[in-house]
């Protein structure tokens, strides 16, 4: 990567508390985060698909991110997952995520009308990262759950040229000998986030270095910019 932001270590995939009603209970994100702080975790990923953020409303959405960010209170960073089936609301959170302290964003695809090519793809996240043009941009890669299922090295490669703030993949799929070209692509350039948490030991025995997947205790490694 360019060095200026890279993340090692464990980063959690935080939930998103709820009333019984389905209404949000964000009185609960402070003892999480607490909870999380006392464990040495890295960082927090917050309204991912543990976060159940594809059933959020994008103001929902916002108000959880902003919970976690004032709970973290820099104790912490937080990188915040912006994707949405709408690139206009993934824009809008993504500039959310960027005035309110987020130290990064992610994006899924687009995945009811999905991106047919790696080219669509890159231009989807594209216009997404340049809404939050101060903060690296991850791609956050999960076929088993969007059905988008392309070439991550070509994505690499292109997203290059397209994406200035790329710094790498939350990479959730169990192709591990893709995740290893990834890693190895432009010299190691980027940064990869290993997201199968059932295959943790997998993940590190092909050379992940970061791990972003459902809340456990593993020891902490750091973050640094």
């Amino acid at each position: 990567m360019n060095g200026k932001f890279w993340i090692t270590g464990l980063v959690p995939a935080t939930f998103t508390p709820m009333h019984e009603d389905g209404s949000l209970n964000l009185g609960q994100v402070g003892p999480i985060v607490d909870r999380l702080v006392a464990q040495g975790v890295s960082a927090l990923f917050a309204c991912g698909s543990t976060g159940e953020s594809t059933a959020l409303t994008t103001e929902e959405r916002k108000a959880t991110l902003t919970a976690y960010l004032t709970a973290a209170a820099g104790r912490l960073p937080v990188i915040a997952h912006v994707g949405h089936t709408s690139l206009t609301d993934a824009r809008d959170l993504a500039s959310h995520a960027q005035a309110n302290g987020a130290v990064a964003i992610a994006a899924l695809p687009p995945f009811y009308v999905k991106p047919g090519s790696v080219a669509v793809l890159v231009d989807c996240m594209a216009q997404i990262a340049a809404a939050a043009p101060e903060l690296p941009f991850y791609y956050y890669h999960i076929p088993g759950l969007t059905g988008v299922h392309l070439d991550m090295v070509d994505f690499l490669r292109q997203g290059a040229a397209r994406i200035p703030t790329l710094a790498g993949i939350k990479y959730s799929s169990p192709t591990l000998y893709e995740f290893q070209a990834c890693l190895a692509f432009a010299g190691g350039r980027y940064n990869m986030l290993f997201g199968s948490d059932e295959m943790l030991l997998s993940g590190l025995a092909a050379g992940a270095q970061a791990q972003s997947a459902a809340p456990t205790t593993l020891p902490r490694h750091s973050i640094r910019r």
